[in-house]
């Protein structure tokens, strides 16, 4: 017997490129912050220009122009524009093509106050988070229709800061503290004031002129 044996010519595999992929440092991050993007598996965009999103929004890195390349670090700032929620990091190719995408984070404005409750004079820590890196955040105290302000104070890297003020004269019940930037970025709480009254002197005799002061009662009432 003859024994005929037909071979197949194979075409050799094509090697698997990875799927290009990006991590965000950090993940969370406040408008004016500084967020690196480690790019990963780009080999196939090697030598093209990438573009990197803030959503729709084109950013410029201010690490340079991000060129393809196997791995990638770029850095940028978070936009002014940028508000509380999540967010879409995605790079380009040069066809506009999302090559990788990864999601971000902005946290929402918040103020907390060391004591909620207190008379007229009361001083108040105010601790502020979620707002713009570097600039000022104020807080407004209202009374009687009308805002003051009462202290400011510049954030750090995190959007954070930390400033105290007096409780100014005002009547008895809740008041709303504000704490606001240039940017239109503002969180809110409430603080009581309590009534007080200081009698002055505190000891004496028959006959004696006190004087009593109360702060912190409803305007036009009787005490």
């Amino acid at each position: 017997f003859v024994v005929f044996a037909i071979l197949t010519p194979v075409a050799p595999k094509l090697p698997v490129l990875a799927t290009p992929a990006i991590s965000l440092s950090p993940s969370v991050g406040v408008p004016g912050s500084t967020v690196k993007v480690i790019g990963t598996n780009f080999s196939s965009s090697a030598g093209d220009q990438l573009q990197l999103y803030f959503d729709d929004t084109l950013i410029k890195p201010d690490s340079g122009p991000i060129s393809g390349a196997v791995n990638f670090q770029a850095t940028f700032i978070v936009p002014d524009s940028a508000r509380s929620g999540y967010h879409f990091i995605s790079i380009k190719g040069t066809a506009g093509t999302v090559l990788a995408q990864k999601q971000f984070y902005v946290p929402e404005q918040e103020v907390t106050l060391n004591v909620w409750s207190g008379t007229v004079g009361t001083t108040v820590e105010a601790f502020c988070k979620g707002f713009h890196a570097g600039k000022d955040v104020t807080i407004q105290y209202y009374y009687t229709n009308s805002a003051q302000m009462l202290a400011a104070q510049t954030t750090n890297a995190a959007g954070e800061c930390t400033m105290q003020f007096t409780i100014p004269a005002s009547s008895t019940g809740s008041h709303q503290v504000l704490a606001k930037n240039e940017f239109g970025d503002s969180a809110q709480t409430d603080f009581e004031v309590i009534p007080s009254l200081s009698v002055d002197p505190a000891v004496g005799g028959i006959g004696d002129i006190v004087t009593i002061l109360g702060t912190g009662f409803t305007a036009n009432s009787e005490v």
